[in-house]
Parts: C-alpha cells; structure tokens; sequence
C-alpha cells in the first residue's frame, strides 16, 4: 500500500505534506482510551421538572450529541425526575439523575451506557451511581465463576460497535464495549447467560458454556424507534418525531455496494427513490428523482446536501437527447469510504426549510467525523473492481448487406469483370443496374419507399462463407461476424484506496483521508483518475462553544467520455448504422497508417476489379473515421472542486443555542480538445478547443433555537428562528481553431494557426463567454411541540427573496407542518400483545421554485460577423409578469412494529400540486425570437410507498433480515394554458421520430408517435395495394414511460462472521420506445426478420419470374373495410413499416374532394416499437467476512480486519424488450424518459475489497 502511494505523494507535493502532518498530530495527540473519556465532560446548565428517565436521555442527547445505550428492562418509565436548572458537569449531572432513578452510566466515545448499580454501590439512600471511564471489567461476586470471557461486538456488516451493555443476566455485572467493539468480563461462570443490548438493536442473549472468546453480531432494530435522522438545516431528530417519510443507510453499505457512484448504491434500497445512470459506464451520469417529477421542464433531481451544504451537482450529458458525451456529474466525485451515513428525505415537507432548492426532496449525506479508536487510529480500506459488458444486442447471422435496390429478387453477390464475387455496394447497382430504384418495389426510389438508411443494412445474399474480394483487394470468405456489435468493449478495472487517521480528545474528534481512484474504462482510449482529500473534525473550542469543520479537495482527471446515441462517434450509432452482418474490424487496425497519418481506404491496386471502401461502408461517419476519432481526436476534462463547511454552535444558556455555518463549494473545470493532424507534417486538419468553467457558490446558515421542557406539565417546546443567503456564479469561456491547417506541426493552441501574423477572430470558431449569477436570501421559523414523548407537532414557515424574478414578485412565503403520534406510548396500549410500535404521520407543506437567471430583461447576444461586433435579438422573450412556481404537498402514513419488532410495515401516501409551471413556448419567425417564456400549467403527482422489514430468522449464530421497498407513483398534467396545445420535453430523429410530449390531461411520460389508422372496429388500415399500413396524420400517444410498480428486496444472511447480502431490484410498467429493435427490424440485423428468408413466408412471385416463399400479408382491412388479401414482399412488413430514423413515405391517392391524384405523405410507424418496459434484476450480491477477534489479537498491530467480495448488475430475472436489449439502456439523464437508442449494453461489475484498522 505504501509502494503505491510514494509516487502520488512526489507528485502532489501537498499530499507529502498532509501525510507529514498526520504523523505530527497523531504524536501530538495520542493517548489512551481512558484519559480521552474522562476528558469528555462537559459542563451544562440544565435542570428537569417531573422530567421521564427517557426525556431526561434525550434532552442530554440533544445538548451533547452523545446517545444512551440502555436495557429497556432496567428503565423505570414512572419515575420522574426533579433537578433546579444549574451549571453542572455531565458526570454531575448523570450522578443527579442517578441517585434519583438507581442508575449508574458509563461513557464509550459518544456512547453513554446505561446500567443498574450492584447492591453494594449503592448507599442507603439508593444513590451513587457516576459516570465512569472505560469498564474494562466488572464482576460477580466471587466464587460465582473462574471465567474470564473475551469478545467482539459488531454490526450485521462487521462494523465494530462501542458502548455495547454486556451483563450477566440474574447479576448487576457487566461490561461495555470500547471504540472498536471490544469487552472483557471477568470470573464469569461457565454457564451464565449474557445479555448483549445497544441503542437501535435488538437485545441478544448468548450462554458462555465454558467459551473464552465469544463474538456477537447484533442486528438492527428494523422498527427504529429511537434512531437519529439528519433533518433540513442538519437538524438531528428522533425518528419517533418526525412526521414525514425518510429513510436511511450507512456509509459502509454504499462502500460495499460497488457502485459507479454513490447515487447509484441507493437503487433498490428506498422507496421512491428512482435512479437511471444512461450510458451505464462509470463515472457516467446518474438521473435521480424522488417521488416523481413537480416540475413540466424544470429540474427534477432532488437538493443534495453534504455536511450543511447545498452541494452544485453540475455535469452530465452535453448535446442533445438523442447524443451526446456524459462527462458524469460532481457527485460522482464523493468517496464513498469518507461517508458516515446518508438520510433521504422525501417530498416537499421534508425540505421545506430550503425552499426553491429543495421541492424535490433532499439527500443528505453526513461525512466522518473522526472517532477514537484502539490501535494507531490508522483504517484503510482498498478495492478492486472488474467492470465486463455484457448481454449485447440479439442480431440474425445468415444474410449479409444488401438494401431494397435488390427489389423483390432473391439477393445475391455482385460480380466484376473477371468473374469474381465482390461485395455489394452501400446505395447504388443493384444486379439489375437500376441504380437506387427498386423497379418491382412499387417503381419508385428506395428512398421514396423507405426512407434514408445507411451500410449497417443486412437484406442481402446469405452468408454462405463464398469467397468475396473485399474492399482491400484481398480475398475473405462472406460469412457472419457474431462478435462484432461486442468487439468494441474491454474488460474495464477501477482500483480505489482510501487511507483514514482519526483521534479523539479533550479538543474533540478529527479524521483526516487521502483517497485515490484510478479507472481503466469498458470502452477504449477512455479513462479517467480521482485524488481527493477529506477532513472532518468536532472541535470543543470550550465548555459553551463547539466548531464542526468537513473540508474535501479533489483534483478529477478524465479522457474521452463516452459517446451516446445518434453521434458518429458514438458506438450504438456505428453498429447499427454501419455494420452489415459480414463487417469486419479491419478498419480498426489500419485507421492510422504506419507514419502516423490517416489513412483514407483508397489507395489499393486493381480498386476498379472491386467495390471501393466508400462504395461499400460510405464516408462520413464511416468505420474508417471513427477508429480515428476514438483513438486520435481526444478530450480531456481536468476538474480541481474544494467545498465544505464551518459550522460553530454556541450553548448561550441552557435553554439557548446558536447556529452559525459557513459554506462554500469552488470548481474549475478545464475542457481540452485536441484533434490530431491528419497528415505526417502534423498541420493538416488539427483542432484545438479550450472549454474554460469556474463555479463558486456560497451557502451560510444562521440558527438560534430554544427550548424549555415542561412548559405545561408534560409538554415540550422548541423554537428555532434562522436565515441563509446562497449565492451561485459561474464564469465560462469556450474557443476553438476548427479544423484548420496549422502554422506549426503538433502544436495544439488557439494561435496556431496558417498565418500567425495575419490572425483574425475568423480563425478561431465557437469563440464564446458566458455567465451565470443567481442569489436566493431566506428567512425561516421552526416550532417544534411534544406532548409527553408521543405526539409531535412541528410547524415552519420560510421566506425567500429570489434575484431571478420581477420585483413585486420575488418574495414569497410557504408554509408546513407535520404532526406525529406514537399511539403505542398510550398507557392502554404499552404491553399491547403483537403489536410492539405503532405511529400515524401527517404533513402537508408549500415549496417553490424560482426562475435561471436573465429571464427577467430581454438580453442581446453579443457575437461578430465579417470581423465586426453584432448584436443579436433573445433566444427567450420573458414574460413581464413571471412568478415562481408552487408546489403543494400532502402527506399520511402509518408506521406498525410487531412482534417485539421481528416485523414492521411503514406505509406512506402523497399528493403533489405544482403551480404556476416555468415554461417556454415557440415564436413565430417574424417576431425575432425563438421561444418566449410564461407561467402556466399544473402538475399533480401522487403514490403510495411501502416498507416492510421483517427478521425471518434470530437464531444464537445465525439471523436472517429481510427488507422489501415498493412505490407507485403517478404524475399528471392537470392543466396548460388554452393558447398551448401541448409542449415538448425531447425527440428522437427531430419532427420524423417520437417525442414525449405533456398536453393538458395526459400522464406525464407520454410518448408521442405515428400509430395506426383504425376502423370503427379497431382494425389497421390497410393500403389498397397491400404494402403500407396508414398511418396517424399527426403524431398521438403511443404510450407512457411511467411504471405501475417500483421496488427493492434486500435480503441480508449472518453467520459467525460471515454475511451475505443479496438485492433484487425491479420496475413493473412502462413503455419504452425501443429504438435499436426499431432499426434492427428495418434494416435487416434482427432475427426477427429472418422467417421469410429462411422460406417461412406464402408463395411470392419475384420480378425474374420466381416463385418463392418470401410473401406476406399485412393483417388488416382497406379503407373500404375488405379484409386485405394481396401478397407482397416481406420487406414490406419489415422495412415499409417500422419507423427508425430520417423521413416519411408517400402513395399516390385520390383526393376525396375533387377525385384527382394526389401524392400523400405518412410517417413510419412507431407503434410496433413500443414496449411494456417491466424487468426484474439481480442488482447486487455482496459477502463479507470480519476475521474473528480471538485471530486478530494474536497479530497486535491489526486491531481489526474485513473482506468483502461484491457483484453487481449481475442479470435480469425477468425482463421484457426483444432482441435481448438492455432495459436500462436509456440514453437521457433529463425529463425525457422513455427512450432507448444506441444504448450501451449492461455493465456486470465484480469487486475485491479489504478493511484494514491499525
């Protein structure tokens, strides 16, 4: 490990010095485990009025941060608590508590346990309990037992667990795990019984018989009635308190998921939770929504916030829906080791203390914050991940290229002047030498009948393995290529260390990372490679004043993103539009020739005796150029980003404490686009572009809360009163030389161009400046109410003030309150048989969103012309009464526990209303402008979501938990304005493709496409001369993106170290265009189309007098309602009648009105692309092995140690679409969904990890 991290740190000379440092402070700061205990005794000023021993728990919870471990047995609930509010210490103060509920507390890092005193400490009064360091050993009385017992406490994922209660059950004996989960119990007898009991698990008993050593592995309480949640503002609540829905999971569970991102780990494991990564590459782009879309075109993803800060998750997709490159997103960048914990709160009531930026739900992530540990205090955790494509495209391997020039006769190979086969040709000479016309296929242009398509067409002769004189000149047998729609990928490797120092103190807690990634991707010439350093730290700065820092740099370094979609460089592109059946990768070896130059496939002797390269594959986009543009015209993305925040908090008074943080979040990216020369000179057809990005965003937050207990007898009040400003910036500059010869050879800058001397702004294209300036101030309330540690009533109010909307209408106010009640805390209920929890939620909230900025003043574009400044009109006319949209939230659940908490069900509905919707709308070309912009529409969306955990099996050395997540969301356009029939969210292939469109009324997601024509009886309508289905006038909906039924089943298996984790994810419902299956059927690859050719077809009389059988008949009736009867060729069916790209068709038809011939254009079909899009996937598997204690003692050094092996996107179970197309191969990351094109097959991914603490 530290081979390998020497020649990091020589490059990166701060790394060097950080490591320095690490070494210095943990000199500096090192000790043992006791003084650091004793150490952590602050001083409080609280007091408690007839107070419950629970309420007194959680109000010290609330003041120190540190929680109680307990057995809910040794709690008394009806005793109360009478303390006069005074300036105490926490060991005071818990001595005070004690001597009056016959308690004594022991302190383990930020964990206080909870026990009852042995008879004999406590003195005639019932007093005495204290807060003690460290208990190493208690005992029995002696002569009970000679045992001295041994052990490790840990998690169901092996993580270690301090402040664990061990006792000896029948005894006030007992012990309590340190910072790694270690205990040690003394004179123990051999068969006493052990309780083990911790805060959020489930007690566990364990019989010594005569064991030394014995290790437990406690398993969550799923009901989590006491867990901690990270609310808005990063304020910490009981689960038990708050009305609205969230979930959570632990940073060790994203590390071990393997995912390309830390996003993508949460797939499957929340419900409502809807993840979509696009290209499926890592380092890609991850969609993520939250309940569904609030918003018609607005951003939909959810706020994420890191430590306090609104964190800027910029990047993804550039270019157009249908292509692009994903350069990924920032959040990509986090280092999942540096994750503490991740809490997801859903819907517009969860995130209504952050206003416009959080309507969508937020993510908050909680980084590490440092902890004392045994050992040097050193972790290190490593992983090796292998990433393999896999489940490719379905493609027939009998018929080579050939298109509808052949006509309806049987295809077969051209022949040259000396009698050899030769390949075909891409558009022109059929056999017949009609050129592009197919004079049996209706004798008219192939264009005219079907469209524009490209070499990748496989209507030709059969593969019979003929000798066939190749483009090249030489001589290769005409036989099937089954591996090439896989040959461009590669087995893609992802190598990541993260090394942790964390210490803890009287100062506090402090972690410090250094983190390294190194990526090797599935597509070739493309990488990319990580470093990053966190820091976090808890700072007592004194008694009254806490500082809380998280710091994180990284510097990202990536080549080549991959290309999607409809892009020439793009893969999905080239295999289907490019290579017929028969194509091999020759070009893919001789793109560059031996001097380095490109090599133009036409210069081979005797080129007349064949088919030249451009005859046979075309030009532009061809093979031949994209080899070259893969390997020699590279990009490259350099990002350095620091963000963090400084939060201070100050106990003013008991009663009284103050919130101040300061966030910031720097990024520069710097885009490079180097194209190499073509020639050997190094001047001919160079490119270079710079694409220059500099976002700063400043986020701070103020808070002053109070709070008395007992304000009223049994009622508790909270009130917090706040304000935050966040500001947002960016600066952008873009340049490039365009593809010119070059003064001097190799030289990629913007000046080097032909004449250096004579250099204009003509010279350099794409020249270009941006900015980006937004500010958003708020002011906020929050009160909270509780009522005898059962029902919570929280009600909040903010007010922002948005720089981006007109005065007069850029303040606005909203709303929320939520209300909870723990109904099982009623003293009729407690004991209740069956059921052991039981909670009802209600919540109801407003939100907004505001508008980007410049949209409330026409701006001019500012550009040149012939070497001259020009001023250009707006894209977008704003409205001159623009508001910010509203969303109205609603939302009830119940959460049950049974069973003593084996089995808990929490069930959530919602409803969403979205008002006043940010649209843009076109203008007509004579009013100078492109779109204008207005408010209108509404959006509803609502769903249900279910939770359901149950611990099938609890057994003394195995458990077995079991999780399912599910969700249903549906979200409908309620309403537009009248002038707006209906808006475009994304197409394929422009006015000629589908497109998801919103219209008033419709279910957001709907596709939009030609259908059918049909009679009153629902048949297709038929041509009259049997070869066409007619089609819709316009485009109708075809159908709708949006799944009935999304879920997760996590199943998680314990054995004696051993755990196995296994999640199977799936989506039930939706449509999807399949566009890949779509061209495959046009032009001939998929097996689909293979029935006729291979004679399974009705008799067909070609135009050489043939009769084979290769017809069929289109089901359907004419316009006249005679059932359709004609024969025609099975390219019809096939190529006449599936839409796959560019065009229409046209028929000569006779006008209904004045009878003449008229010729009538239709769309290609979209319909028979459309498919319910339902799949059921094994998404992960992960096995995890912790090395027992009583091994990893014997090695002194190593304090604790785990493996991991981890696969994921393994399969589908079930899954849908033909041609075995990837169900998730969507190629947008926006609101478009529902489209598939070109996308990159399923990426199967296996990983290596170890833990290492020291």
């Amino acid at each position: 490990m530290l081979s390998a991290l020497i020649p990091l740190c020589r490059k990166h000379y701060y790394l060097w010095l950080l490591c320095c440092m690490l070494l210095s402070y943990r000199s500096a700061f090192a000790g043992d485990e006791v003084q650091w205990e004793q150490g952590n005794n602050p001083t409080l000023t609280l007091g408690f009025t007839n107070a419950s021993v629970l309420e007194a728990f959680r109000q010290i919870t609330v003041v120190t941060g540190m929680q109680f471990s307990y057995n809910k047995e040794d709690i008394d609930t009806g005793r109360r608590i009478r303390l006069v509010s005074q300036k105490r210490k926490l060991t005071e103060l818990l001595d005070a508590i004690g001597q009056q509920v016959h308690l004594k507390f022991t302190q383990v890092n930020k964990t206080i346990a909870v026990s009852v005193p042995e008879p004999e400490q406590l003195p005639a009064s019932a007093a005495g309990p204290m807060l003690t360091p460290l208990m190493a050993t208690d005992t029995v009385p002696a002569g009970v037992g000679n045992m001295t017992i041994k052990g490790r406490i840990t998690t169901a994922r092996n993580e270690p667990l301090p402040g664990v209660t061990v006792k000896v059950k029948g005894s006030n004996a007992g012990a309590v795990t340190n910072g790694e989960g270690y205990y040690t119990l003394s004179n123990i007898s051999r068969d006493a019984m052990l309780i083990y009991s911790f805060v959020g698990y489930l007690q566990q008993e364990e019989r010594v018989s005569g064991r030394q050593t014995i290790d437990v592995q406690l398993q969550e309480d799923t009901r989590k009635i006491n867990e901690v949640v990270v609310t808005a503002l990063g304020i910490k609540r009981q689960k038990k308190e708050v009305g609205y829905s969230t979930e959570k999971v632990t940073g060790v569970e994203i590390a071990q998921a393997a995912a390309p991102n830390i996003v993508n780990a949460l797939s499957g494991k929340m419900a409502g939770v809807n993840v979509v990564q696009p290209g499926g590459v890592e380092g890609g782009k991850t969609r993520i929504t939250i309940r569904g879309n609030t918003s018609i075109k607005g951003n939909n993803e959810p706020l994420i916030v890191i430590d306090g800060l609104q964190f800027e998750n910029d990047g993804g997709i550039s270019n157009s829906i249908e292509s692009g490159k994903d350069w990924g997103s920032a959040i990509n960048n986090i280092d999942p080791n540096d994750i503490e914990s991740i809490d997801v709160l859903k819907g517009p009531t969860a995130a209504a203390l952050y206003g416009a930026r959080g309507a969508n739900g937020v993510i908050m992530i909680t980084t590490k914050k440092g902890r004392n540990k045994k050992g040097l205090g050193i972790e290190y955790a490593g992983e090796f991940k292998l990433t393999k494509a896999n489940m490719f495209r379905d493609v027939q391997n009998e018929f080579g290229m050939g298109g509808p020039a052949w006509g309806d006769v049987e295809p077969r190979l051209l022949k040259n002047s000396d009698g050899e086969n030769v390949l075909p040709k891409f558009w022109g000479q059929s056999h017949t030498g009609d050129g592009n016309t197919a004079t049996s296929l209706g004798k008219r242009a192939t264009w005219e009948n079907f469209s524009w398509y490209y070499s990748g067409l496989s209507w030709g002769p059969r593969l019979d393995g003929s000798p066939v004189r190749w483009w090249d000149g030489q001589v290769r047998s005409f036989s099937p290529q089954p591996d090439n729609v896989s040959l461009f990928f590669k087995t893609g490797t992802t190598i990541k260390h993260n090394v942790s120092f964390s210490n803890a103190g009287d100062f506090g807690s402090f972690r410090v990372s250094l983190g390294r990634m190194d990526n090797d991707a599935v597509v070739p010439n493309s990488n990319f490679s990580q470093t990053s350093v966190n820091i976090g730290a808890s700072l007592k700065i004194s008694s009254r004043l806490k500082a809380d820092v998280a710091m994180n740099y990284l510097r990202y370094d990536r080549k080549n993103s991959p290309t999607l979609g409809s892009d020439a460089n793009s893969w999905g592109y080239q295999s289907l539009y490019g290579y017929p059946r028969e194509w091999r990768p020759i070009e893919r070896d001789t793109y560059e020739n031996p001097d380095g130059s490109k090599n133009a496939f036409n210069n081979y002797p005797n080129m007349g005796k064949y088919t030249s390269y451009a005859d046979y594959i075309g030009t532009a986009g061809s093979p031949g150029n994209f080899w070259w543009n893969t390997y020699n015209n590279n990009t490259f993305l350099g990002r350095d980003k620091i963000f963090g925040t400084i939060t201070l908090n100050y106990e003013a008074t008991s009663w009284l404490n103050v919130m101040g943080r300061l966030g910031i979040d720097r990024q520069f990216d710097l885009l490079e686009y180097k194209n190499k020369p073509t020639s050997i000179n190094g001047i001919t057809d160079g490119k270079y572009g710079i694409n220059e990005n500099k976002l700063f965003v400043q986020n701070h937050e103020f808070l002053v809360t109070a709070h008395k207990e007992n304000i009223l007898p049994d009622f508790n009040v909270r009130l917090s009163v706040g304000g935050s400003t966040w500001q947002r910036k960016i600066n952008n500059f873009n340049a490039s030389t365009g593809n010119n010869n070059w003064s001097a050879p190799w030289v990629y800058a913007l000046n080097n161009v032909k004449d250096k001397n004579a250099l204009e702004l003509a010279d350099i294209t794409n020249l270009g400046y941006g900015l980006y300036n937004k500010k958003l101030n708020s002011l906020m309330g929050l009160l909270d109410l509780s009522y005898r540690d059962m029902l919570f009533l929280q009600l909040s109010a903010r007010n922002d003030w948005a720089s981006t909307l007109p005065k007069g209408a850029n303040s606005y106010l909203y709303p929320s309150a939520t209300l909870s009640w723990v109904f099982t805390e009623l003293e009729s209920l407690k004991g209740m048989k069956g059921l052991s929890f039981g909670k009802l939620r209600l919540a109801y909230s407003n939100a907004a969103r505001d508008a980007d900025p410049y949209k409330v003043t026409p701006t001019y574009g500012v550009g040149t012309s012939a070497n001259q400044l020009v001023l250009s009109l707006p894209v977008i006319v704003p409205a001159s009464n623009l508001k910010n949209e509203t969303t109205r939230g609603m939302e009830a659940g119940v959460q049950l526990g049974f069973l003593d908490g084996r089995l808990n069900l929490d069930m959530a509905y919602y409803r969403n209303r979205s008002y006043n919707q940010l649209l843009t709308s076109n203008l007509p070309l004579s009013s100078g402008a492109g779109q204008f912009l207005f408010n209108s529409g509404v959006l509803q969306n609502t769903g249900l979501e279910v939770i359901l955990d149950a611990k099938i099996l609890d057994r003394k050395e195995v458990s077995w938990n079991s999780g399912l997540r599910l969700s249903n969301n549906k979200t409908r356009v309620v309403a537009l304005d009248p002038k707006v029939q209906y808006l475009s969210l994304g197409d394929l292939w422009g006015r000629y493709g589908p497109s998801i469109n919103v219209k008033e009324g419709d279910t957001y997601g709907t596709i939009y496409g030609y259908d059918y024509q049909y009679d009153a009886s629902g048949r297709k309508l038929v041509s009259d001369d049997g070869t066409r289905y007619l089609t819709t006038a316009e485009k109708v909906p075809i159908g709708n993106a949006n799944p009935k039924l999304t879920g997760g089943w996590t199943n998680t298996i314990s054995y004696r170290g051993i755990t196995l984790s296994v999640l199977t994810d799936f989506k039930w419902g939706g449509d999807i265009f399949a566009g890949s299956y779509a061209y495959g059927v046009f032009s001939g690859q998929s097996p689909t189309t293979l029935a006729e050719r291979n004679g399974g077809g009705l008799p067909y009389t070609d135009a050489d007098g043939v009769t084979r059988n290769v017809g069929v008949i289109l089901d359907g009736v004419t316009r006249d309602g005679k059932v359709n009867d004609k024969v025609v060729h099975y390219l019809w069916k096939y190529m006449g009648n599936i839409g796959s790209g560019w065009g229409n068709w046209s028929i000569k038809e006779k006008d209904p009105v004045t009878g003449a011939e008229v010729n009538k254009e239709y769309g290609f079909l979209h319909k028979p692309a459309i498919f319910d899009n339902s799949w059921v996937k094994l998404r992960e598997v992960s096995i995890s092995y912790q090395v027992p204690s009583k091994v990893v003692q014997r090695w002194k050094v190593i304090q604790g140690l785990s493996v991991y092996v981890t696969g994921r996107d393994l399969f589908y179970i079930y899954k849908n679409l033909p041609d075995n197309i990837n169900p998730e191969g969507s190629i947008s990351a926006g609101n478009a969904q529902g489209f598939e094109w070109g996308g990159y097959p399923n990426m199967r991914s296996f990983a290596l990890g170890v833990r290492l603490s020291l």
